[in-house]
């Protein structure tokens, strides 16, 4: 299928699924772009440069920003959020 769409319309679709949602025909392409992508990255390393540095800040810091562990509730400080205590499992 990568022969018939470009590069870039693969890794554009945001995964969302409004088009799906607003599609007349129930065409459920969204699982087809995702198995695109995972197929350009695992077989082939192929997929925007961009990526690198989210991929980089996932291995790093186990988030995609680049925050370390100790910033991550930092952009709630001035909200009325409560923060619950450190455990082990939280699922």
């Amino acid at each position: 299928m990568m022969e018939r769409l470009s590069a870039d319309a693969v890794w554009a679709c945001t995964t969302c699924h409004a088009c799906v949602d607003a599609c007349p025909l129930y065409i459920e392409h969204v699982p087809k772009l995702t198995d695109l992508r995972r197929n350009a990255m695992m077989e082939t390393m192929e997929y925007p440069e961009q990526l690198n540095v989210a991929m980089g800040n996932l291995e790093s810091g186990s988030n995609p920003y680049g925050f370390g562990a100790h910033e991550r509730g930092d952009w709630a400080s001035d909200l009325d959020v409560k923060i619950g205590e450190p455990a082990e499992y939280i699922y």
